[in-house]
């Protein structure tokens, strides 16, 4: 559809109406009823009426090309303001023509400079109304404007706090005055926003400022977020929400029809939306009924379903997949379980292979401290609380001596077990780990 509009029928009907009929009325008053003959003003009414259809015919030719809505108005506004001032003339033209001949010219005259200063006058004092009229509206619209982007300005600010930035880098202090800002621009606002508007405004408000004094207490800003969104802004996935393209999107309706109506902007909502995309146009967060993913770079990082754990305190996976730091493999009921890969502190593999209910029934434990002699005793596996478990096994280095001791692998399956992969001790450190075997030589000494 093109921004213009052509003059529909109706239209060019009325203005023609406004236009034409005054001067057939004219013609037929002056001239047609003062013929001599019947047949001279039929003949001459013929020829008015012929004429007059013609010139309808050819201007709505013409003005139905007209696609610029603007220029029309400018044009209807000069022909309503050319028939006003025609009016005295018309009127003129209405005085029986005895009349006029016996009037001389300054009683004429008077009557068009009265007749055109009674409407000026009130040409005048009607521009004078309105004028006042809408400065009075425009200075209030400016007022509503500036009451809306000054609240606007300070919800932006509370959801780039709570959305954008890390739990880290949040400065609650940089958004305290959310509340002060209303306070001051209430009566403004009221008028610029319905009442359930105002409300949702006042509650958004309230939850924000809720969450600022209790940085613990989230809830106030949970609940202006789509409902699926709930449960990965309580994970840890919260930590993937400031790469979020556009904010807008995690918000329920309300929320969202307020913030584009502070905006100024016309957007439809979204209720089957389950899909967020990142800054680069890529998938960050989907939802399938009650089952979530996330992708980083394009990675599928989850694939299953989040709810609490059992103390209630954590949003978990319950069953499915998904890549942490700590774990990369599938889950059921909040364990590992099937094949997965869990690592140690330094994110090197620690047991690899499958798992059921949690435990690891097939697969490889890596990096097990041990002793060999004539059977292997194991101590600890490297990985988790390093220096911690030497401390505790300090009598067995000082006695066997720290060149005795080595690391392996064990190959788990079901009950079984089978070491494999051996190698000294400070020689995996030195690769490993070099500040580690400092710490224990030097504790070795000490003992010593």
């Amino acid at each position: 559809m093109t921004k213009g509009r052509h003059l529909s029928e109706k239209s060019a009907r009325c203005f023609f109406m406004f236009w034409w009929v005054p001067g057939w009325l004219f013609y037929e008053l002056k001239f047609g009823i003062r013929s001599v003959g019947a047949y001279n003003y039929r003949a001459s009414k013929a020829r008015i009426w012929y004429n007059w259809l013609k010139c309808i015919e050819v201007e709505i030719n013409v003005w139905q090309t007209l696609r610029l809505e603007g220029a029309m108005k400018k044009f209807l506004i000069v022909i309503i303001i050319g028939m006003v001032l025609a009016l005295p003339v018309i009127g003129f033209f209405f005085i029986p023509s005895g009349i006029i001949i016996k009037t001389d010219i300054f009683t004429l005259t008077s009557y068009f400079v009265s007749t055109y200063t009674l409407i000026a006058t009130v040409a005048i004092a009607l521009g004078v109304y309105f004028l006042q009229k809408w400065d009075e509206e425009r200075d209030e619209k400016h007022k509503i404007e500036q009451a809306k982007s000054a609240i606007l300005l300070e919800l932006e600010n509370a959801f780039e706090l709570f959305i954008f930035m890390p739990e880290s880098d949040r400065f609650p202090q940089s958004c305290t005055g959310i509340k002060d800002v209303l306070s001051v621009y209430s009566a403004d606002l009221r008028k610029g926003l319905s009442p359930d508007e105002f409300h949702q405004l006042t509650a958004l408000v309230n939850g924000i400022h809720k969450a600022l004094e209790d940085e613990e207490n989230i809830g106030g800003i949970i609940e202006f977020l789509r409902p699926w969104i709930h449960g990965l802004y309580l994970s840890h996935y919260i930590e993937y929400f400031p790469s979020v393209f556009d904010y807008t999107e995690l918000l329920n309706k309300p929320a969202f029809d307020l913030i584009c109506k502070l905006k100024g902007e016309k957007k439809a909502y979204q209720p089957t939306l389950n899909q967020i995309y990142d800054n680069d146009g890529k998938i960050l967060f989907e939802h399938k009924e009650d089952w979530f993913c996330v992708y980083s770079n394009g990675e599928k990082v989850l694939d299953g379903k989040l709810d609490w754990d059992d103390p209630g305190d954590n949003i978990v996976i319950l069953e499915g997949y998904e890549k942490t730091a700590k774990y990369d493999g599938y889950y059921l009921d909040g364990k590992f379980h099937g094949k997965g890969i869990e690592y140690d502190r330094e994110h090197k593999p620690y047991r690899d292979g499958e798992w059921k209910d949690g435990e690891l029934i097939k697969g490889i434990e890596y990096n097990w401290i041990i002793h060999k002699d004539k059977d292997i005793e194991c101590y600890f596996q490297y990985g988790e609380n390093n220096r911690q478990s030497f401390y505790w096994m300090k009598n067995e280095l000082l006695a066997i001596g720290l060149d005795n001791f080595l690391v392996a692998d064990q190959r788990v399956d079901e009950d079984k077990g089978e070491w494999i992969n051996f190698r000294r001790l400070e020689s995996f450190l030195e690769d490993r780990n070099p500040e580690d075997l400092q710490w224990l030589r030097k504790l070795c000494q000490d003992e010593e």
